[in-house]
């Protein structure tokens, strides 16, 4: 969204900085994602296991 942002403002030759930030979030924003959806999906598990033990995690509802 930022890139697209950034893309639309300023049409044209691309500036230093916005290639820099480019190259940033390629190299990134996959890894950060990919840590993100697999601690999710362990919290997911550990949340099923837990419930099907009757137990509940102190901040789940």
């Amino acid at each position: 969204m930022i890139l697209l942002l950034i893309h639309k403002l300023l049409p044209g030759q691309q500036v230093p900085w916005r290639a820099r930030l480019e190259t940033l979030f390629r190299r990134w924003l996959p890894r950060v994602l990919r840590i993100l959806l697999v601690g999710f999906g362990m919290f997911l598990m550990v949340d099923v296991a837990l419930r099907a033990l009757g137990l509940e995690l102190p901040f789940g509802e």
